[in-house]
C-alpha cells in the first residue's frame, strides 16, 4: 500500500491536474480545428464546447500553452483579434517554439492592418515548421502580408502564394489571391493558367459573385483599418480583371 503524506498527495494531485488540463486543451484545440476547417459536421456548438474546455483547463493549470492556442482560435472566430494576439502571446511565453502561434499571430496582425509586422513572425514560424504539412499555411499568410503591403508590384506576394498553392493546392483563397496578384500585374498568361487550375477544383463553390464577396463580409474583414480596406479593394479589383481577362468564374 502506498504511503501518503500531505506533500506527496499534493504533488500527485498537481500532476493529475496538469494531465487533465492538457487533455482539455487538446480537446478544445481539436474542436476548433474542426470548426475552422468545416470538418466532422462541426457547428457553433464546437465553439461553446471548446470555450468550456479551455476554462476548465485554466482552472486546473494555466501553464498549458495549447489551452491558450485554443483560446486564440475561439477569439478569432468571435472577431476579437486583439484578444487572439493576447492569447497567442501567453502561449509563446509558455512555449516559444510554437510555429502555429507565430503564424496565427501574424495573420491577426495582417487583419488588424499591421501587415508589416507579420513577415518576421512568419519567418520564425517557417523555420520551426520545416517538413510540417501545415507549412503551406505559413506561405499563404506570408503571401497575403506582402499583398497587403503591395511591395515591388506584387512580386513577393506572388512568390509566396505560388509556394503556398504548390504545398497546399486544395485551398481556394490562396489560389484566388495568386490569380488576383497576376491580374494586377497584367500577367494574364499566368493568371489564365492559374484559373485553369482553379476552375475544376473551386468554381462551383467559390465564384467571385456572390460567394467570395460574401465570404469577406465576415466580421474579421469588415473593419476600418486603412491597410486592410485598401488590400481587400485591390484583391477584388484583381479578381474583376481576372474575370474579364482570364475567365475567372
Amino acid at each position: 500500500m502506498a504511503h501518503h503524506t500531505p506533500q506527496s498527495n499534493l504533488a500527485a494531485r498537481r500532476e493529475h491536474e496538469t494531465a487533465a488540463a492538457k487533455a482539455l486543451a487538446g480537446l478544445a484545440h481539436s474542436l476548433m480545428i474542426d470548426f475552422l476547417r468545416g470538418w466532422n459536421s462541426a457547428t457553433n456548438i464546437n465553439i461553446l464546447m471548446a470555450d468550456q474546455a479551455v476554462q476548465q483547463a485554466y482552472a486546473l493549470d494555466r501553464s498549458v500553452a495549447l489551452a491558450h492556442v485554443a483560446e486564440s482560435k475561439i477569439r478569432e472566430v468571435r472577431g476579437d483579434l486583439q484578444g487572439e494576439i493576447d492569447a497567442l502571446n501567453e502561449a509563446l511565453q509558455l512555449n516559444p517554439n510554437l510555429a502555429d502561434a507565430y503564424a496565427h499571430k501574424a495573420n491577426a496582425l495582417i487583419l488588424l492592418g499591421r501587415a508589416q509586422e507579420a513577415p518576421e513572425l512568419l519567418t520564425k514560424a517557417i523555420e520551426l515548421s520545416h517538413g510540417d504539412p501545415e507549412l503551406g499555411l505559413c506561405y499563404w499568410f506570408m503571401g497575403r502580408a506582402h499583398f497587403h503591403m503591395k511591395e515591388k508590384d506584387y512580386d513577393p506576394a506572388i512568390y509566396w502564394l505560388k509556394k503556398s498553392v504548390d504545398v497546399r493546392p486544395t485551398t481556394w483563397f490562396s489560389w484566388a489571391h495568386l490569380i488576383s496578384a497576376y491580374a494586377l500585374k497584367g500577367q494574364f498568361g499566368e493568371a489564365r493558367a492559374a484559373v485553369n487550375e482553379y476552375r475544376p477544383k473551386f468554381a462551383a463553390d467559390w465564384p467571385l459573385e456572390p460567394n467570395i464577396k460574401k465570404y469577406y463580409d465576415q466580421r474579421k474583414y469588415n473593419r476600418e483599418f486603412p491597410q486592410l480596406r485598401a488590400a481587400l479593394a485591390e484583391y477584388f479589383k484583381g479578381l474583376e480583371i481576372a474575370k474579364k481577362e482570364a475567365d475567372f468564374p
